[in-house]
């Protein structure tokens, strides 16, 4: 499962001519090459690319069971690199951190609902019913 556009819809380049999947793989500390997808002289390497992505699909199994999957937004290879060292693997506390803004955020719109706040209609619609 892909959650972001690195290798797919974003590109860094450095000033030295390296292509990067995004910016924030670009100065990703132990990173070395492995990270870089081409140059400005080469063009886009197909195999680093496609090993990039294969690197970044997050496997969800220990998701399934959360209650949040739906709704979780967390999608950053390059922050899961810097802290546990895979592309693929969500840190811990980031998986915490969002399960509070998640039930936090709920609570806050459903509030918003039930006082019918014209921002929220503005922004979601009109209720009909």
């Amino acid at each position: 499962m892909y959650h972001c556009g690195a290798g797919v819809g974003a590109l860094a380049i450095l000033t030295n001519g390296n292509f990067y999947p995004c910016t924030s793989f670009s100065y990703a500390k132990n990173s070395g090459d492995d990270l870089v997808i081409g140059n400005v002289v080469g063009g886009i390497n197909e195999d680093a690319l496609l090993n990039f992505r294969n690197k970044i699909a997050i496997d969800l199994s220990d998701c399934l069971g959360c209650d949040f999957l739906k709704k979780c937004f967390y999608y950053c290879p390059a922050d899961n690199f810097r802290v546990t060292g895979s592309m693929s693997e969500i840190p811990y506390s980031i998986c915490e951190l969002n399960k509070v803004v998640i039930a936090e955020t709920d609570l806050f719109l459903a509030d918003l609902y039930k006082t019918d706040n014209e921002i929220f209609w503005k922004k979601y619609g009109r209720r009909t019913a």
